[in-house]
């Protein structure tokens, strides 16, 4: 074996190696038997024996290898795709314990997965694998990446805007899926290409999350208990109309978003409720990050003081409506208001003359 070659079997295999000892450490080590970290092993269990397969396959001569395997590998494959489904929803609505229709949709696959094995197994039918199997298991397993991508919309929106109220576990779970996602496409790709990409990419991504939790504070805030169940207590809707009521009240009479330092739990306490409450309140209810709620009030603040003092600077009348600088409330309004500070400004003084 040339040089090159040993260093991508150590590599890959040593992904393969970690992988099956982090899902041991989850499944059956781990303090706290959470659903999360139940779910989490089972992901990276089958992963690492599908991961295994590609390996065995790469550096094991074709009249040396065992079908057997090839086939366990293939079947552990099929399970990939409801395992990331599954643990990213249990982590979302922090669910204490496995659903029973999940652990029948489990057992319906295992069941099926078994049943079509002993039936057509790989050494007697390899054509019929090759040709259909395969391509069913990875059409599945691609479903269900784009399922959780479809759970994981609203996180995933809040990533890509760079919300500064995006948490830990919106990136850790980001990661896992983003991770998923790169591991079937370098397979899609080795199907046709380069069959390696796809045991590097598991040990790529399989080291990247370990450093992310290497953090002690990262770790805390992915493998803790939920402080809050937000799905399982939602806000009704009278609550949720007072909520507002009085919201409206603290921002009109004080306004204190026109503090530029203004953070969640400042307005959460002056309007009287606990801060998860309140931010469960604007992204479920107004469908609102807090900063993306405050920019609203803001810019609308700003529009009355342009209004209001046609003399004042654009920059002055940034900084009295809370914004930290220049750039940041020219970019605010222009989301907001599909305009300028300085073209509403405009606007608003030929609307002014014609009136006149």
């Amino acid at each position: 074996m040339k040089l090159s070659s040993a260093l991508l079997f150590f590599f890959s295999a040593l992904g393969v190696f970690n992988g099956l000892l982090i899902s041991c450490y989850f499944l059956i080590f781990a303090k706290q038997k959470r659903v999360q970290n139940t779910l989490l092993g089972v992901l990276l269990l089958v992963m690492s024996i599908r991961i295994g397969k590609s390996v065995y396959m790469l550096f094991v001569a074709r009249e040396d290898r065992n079908l057997l395997v090839l086939q366990v590998g293939l079947s552990a494959c099929f399970l990939i795709g409801i395992s990331l489904y599954h643990y990213i929803l249990a982590t979302l609505k922090g669910y204490e314990r496995i659903p029973k229709a999940w652990k029948i949709h489990f057992l319906i696959q295992a069941m099926l997965i078994a049943i079509i094995g002993m039936m057509y197994p790989y050494d007697r039918y390899p054509a019929l694998w090759g040709n259909y199997f395969i391509q069913g298991i990875y059409t599945f397993w691609a479903f269900y990446v784009l399922r959780t991508a479809f759970v994981l919309r609203g996180v995933l929106r809040k990533l890509v805007k760079r919300d500064p109220n995006s948490t830990v576990l919106e990136y850790w779970l980001a990661f896992v899926w983003a991770g998923n996602l790169l591991i079937l496409c370098c397979y899609i790709l080795g199907y046709f290409y380069w069959y390696i990409t796809s045991t590097l990419a598991f040990s790529f991504v399989l080291y990247a999350l370990v450093l992310f939790i290497m953090s002690r504070k990262n770790a805390k805030e992915i493998f803790r208990e939920p402080k809050e169940k937000y799905q399982s207590k939602k806000i009704v809707a009278a609550e949720a109309c007072a909520l507002h009521e009085k919201l409206d009240k603290v921002l009109a009479a004080e306004e204190v978003f026109t503090n530029p330092s203004l953070k969640l739990s400042d307005l959460a306490k002056l309007v009287g409720v606990p801060a998860h409450k309140l931010s469960q309140f604007l992204n479920d209810n107004l469908e609102q990050s807090f900063v993306n709620y405050i920019n609203t009030k803001r810019i609308s603040h700003a529009k009355n003081l342009i209004k209001a003092h046609p003399n004042y600077t654009l920059e002055v009348i940034g900084y009295e409506s809370g914004f930290s600088s220049k750039s940041n409330f020219y970019a605010s309004f222009k989301k907001i208001t599909g305009q300028t500070p300085n073209q509403y400004r405009i606007e608003n003084k030929e609307s002014e003359g014609a009136d006149l």
